[in-house]
């Protein structure tokens, strides 16, 4: 397992964390409700598709790439 894999699982767990205390004080287990799992999945997709294209092109490519979809994906 590499560098890359190592912090992708790490944040993953971050991620979905049930424990996981948000700044407003809520626990994600208390936010997520009934759709945890579902965003566990989601999240468990996203930080794979991160994983992979670290693998395939390296890291700073596939942080570039998150950047830009996170700019592209939020109008604020």
């Amino acid at each position: 397992m590499g560098v890359t894999d190592l912090l992708a699982v790490r944040i993953w767990r971050w991620l979905v964390n049930q424990r996981c205390r948000l700044p407003i004080g809520t626990a994600l287990a208390e936010l997520g409700g009934d759709g945890l799992e579902e965003y566990a999945a989601h999240a468990d997709g996203a930080v794979g598709s991160f994983a992979a294209t670290a693998e395939v092109r390296g890291a700073r490519y596939a942080v570039w790439r998150l950047t830009a979809q996170g700019g592209l994906a939020c109008d604020h």
